[in-house]
Parts: structure tokens; sequence; C-alpha cells
């Protein structure tokens, strides 16, 4: 295994707070604000853990990877706006995906369908506002999923439908343009299993109505607040979500 280094000196000038550098060191790549309009082709196929930010890589066309040893794959503060499918080919031992600081407007069907391993998905602080009811098809180790600070208007149905419980779930939706929660985006097979999930949905207005009442009942099953009172949901028409229970006729615990 080789390494290489080039520094530069200074502080991207994107206002990311990165340096400027470009190196590979004990199956580490590194490639901060140099410039790139697309994934350099040369970066080492044995690498492990692969960093990509303050460029201008608007888009990641099919098979840009060949990379089957990497584990981490971080492609942030670039301007992405388009993943092709098919762009993370060749990334069979993935587990971490972070593309969060982007300009992404949608995730299409199939986008990640080749990640059967990632454990953990990161897409905050993108400008989706488009979820397909697959859009997260094939991820089957998915646990851990970020996509707060969007502009998300809708959850489709079953869109949450490969969870695999009873394993630990993080699920953070905060701070995106939802008005109402469907119980029909998780399956069916959650019930039962005591916090599967753990959920924060603040900063959304949401219509607390009677169409609401399967979250709050999941509340003492299989439901968890992410830092407690900071994630729970914010209602347009209620005074505060515990008044929920005069909406759903259910007494608390």
């Amino acid at each position: 295994m080789y390494s290489f280094y080039i520094y530069l000196l200074g502080i991207c000038p994107d206002g990311s707070g990165l340096y400027a550098q470009n190196y590979y060191s004990y199956g580490t790549y590194g490639g901060f604000c140099q410039g790139f309009t697309e994934v350099p082709s040369d970066i080492p196929y044995d690498a492990t853990q692969i960093y990509i930010a303050g460029n201008q890589i608007k888009s990641l066309k099919a098979n840009t990877f060949n990379h089957t040893s990497c584990a981490t794959l971080k492609i942030y503060w670039n301007g992405l706006e388009n993943i092709e499918l098919g762009a993370f080919n060749n990334l069979d031992s993935l587990t971490s995906l972070c593309l969060f600081n982007n300009k992404l407007t949608a995730i299409s069907s199939g986008t990640f369908s080749a990640l059967s391993l990632v454990i953990t998905l990161q897409l905050q602080n993108n400008r989706i506002e488009k979820l397909e009811s697959d859009s997260f098809k094939g991820l089957n180790s998915l646990t851990q999923l970020y996509i707060q600070d969007n502009a998300i208007q809708h959850l489709p149905p079953l869109i949450f439908s490969n969870l695999r419980i009873p394993k630990m779930y993080v699920l953070d939706i905060r701070n995106n343009e939802l008005i109402t929660l469907s119980g029909d985006i998780f399956s069916t097979n959650i019930e039962g299993y005591w916090n599967s999930i753990f959920l924060a949905v603040s900063g959304n207005s949401l219509s607390c109505n009677s169409s609401m009442c399967w979250l709050y009942e999941a509340e003492y099953s299989w439901l968890s607040w992410i830092g407690g009172i900071d994630s729970i949901p914010q209602c347009t028409d209620l005074t505060s979500w515990s008044d929920i229970s005069f909406v759903c006729g259910v007494k608390g615990k």
C-alpha cells in the first residue's frame, strides 16, 4: 500500500471550513477543495475510506467506483445535484454513505439498490423535495437514516418497509415540509417490538388530527424520540403534541 500527499495552504473558499488537501494514506483517500468536477479516476482501488469535499461535482455517473474494499464513502460540500442509476455499483463492502450538504432535489427509485450492506445513510442538508416509494430499496442492512433539513413534503406508503426489525433504527426527518405522517410509511411487522425505531420529526408543520393517532399509540410500544422533547411533533392545530391524546381518546402510560 502506497501513500501520497499534496497539501495546499489555506481554507477552502466555499464556507465549508475545510482545508485544501489531496492525500492517500493507509487506505484513506481525501480530496478536499481540488476543483474536481467529477470523482477522480486515480483513487487507489484498495481504498477503504474515500472523502471528497469542497469541489464542484454536480453528478455521479454510473459505475464511477471500482473500490470493492471501500467501507466509508463521503461526498459532501460538492454541489451534487444528480445521481445516475448504477453510480454506487462495485462498492461491495460499503457500510457508510454520506451525501450531506449538497444540492440533491430527489432520490430516484433504485439509487441505492447495490448497497445491501450500508448501515448508515446521511442525506441531510440537501434540497430534497421528492422521494419514491422505493427510493431506499436494496438498503437491506440500513439502521440509521438522516434526511433532516430538506424540503420533503410527502412520504410515500411503505417507503421504510425494508427495516430489519428488531434492530435499533434511527430515522431523522426534522426540519422538512411535512404536513402529515401516515402510518403506512412503515411495514406492519414493526408492531410488537419494543423501542424498534428512534424518530425525530420536529421542525415540520404537522396537522395533528385523527390520522396521526397511530403515531401517538406507537409511543407506547415500538417508537421512541431521538433527543426527547426536542424531537417530538410540532402541531399547527394543537397547543402541544401531548394534546393529541384528547383527539385520539387514548390514555397515556
